[in-house]
């Protein structure tokens, strides 16, 4: 490992803890956003088993039952290539479900943790184009953009921080393979 390398990751790491620290741990009485977010705790609540989770696959209609509040209820049968066919969605919920039940702080906690991440893949994307300082002030940027304070944290958009981490992930899988011709990133990519 290179001293660039180790700067790399002391800068994320640094990152990560200013980010979470600021966005996650000052706010410790956080609760549920309303209507979205409360369907999001009875999708959850109804995956009570392994089958339940692995069912999602197959009728991964997240408008079943009780609805989001923007949801207009559908006349024809769910399938694959339906709107509302969100099997990895409900994954999310259940499993956070399973682990926080109705304690709304790790909700926030959890999306916070992903928020940061990305900004750290970003900041390692920006590496390969500019220098650390223009780096982390974009990367910074995009950590407090002034857009997350609308609905930040919310269960319901855990889903738009992983999906974006996988994008991000992909593309540097790809910068990967194209650094070093390893067919294995080209295959996580």
């Amino acid at each position: 490992m290179t001293i660039k390398n180790n700067k790399k990751i002391l800068l994320s790491i640094l990152l990560f803890l200013f980010i979470f620290i600021l966005l996650g741990l000052l706010y410790t009485n956080w609760w549920f956003f309303g209507a979205d977010d409360f369907h999001a705790l009875f999708k959850g609540y109804k995956i009570k088993t392994w089958k339940d989770l692995l069912y999602c696959f197959y009728d991964g209609n997240i408008a079943k039952g009780a609805g989001p509040s923007n949801y207009i209820q559908s006349t024809g049968q769910s399938y694959f290539f339906s709107t509302f066919y969100r099997p990895l969605y409900l994954v999310y919920l259940g499993i956070q479900h399973w682990l926080f039940g109705t304690w709304a702080y790790p909700y926030f906690l959890l999306s916070v943790f992903f928020h940061a991440v990305n900004t750290i893949i970003l900041f390692y994307i920006f590496t390969y184009f500019i220098n650390y300082l223009p780096a982390i002030l974009i990367s910074l940027f995009f950590a407090f953009h002034p857009q997350i304070a609308y609905r930040f944290g919310a269960i319901v958009n855990l889903h738009y921080y992983t999906n974006l981490m996988l994008m991000l992930l992909s593309g540097l899988s790809f910068k990967k393979y194209l650094d070093n011709k390893k067919i294995v990133f080209y295959f996580i990519a």
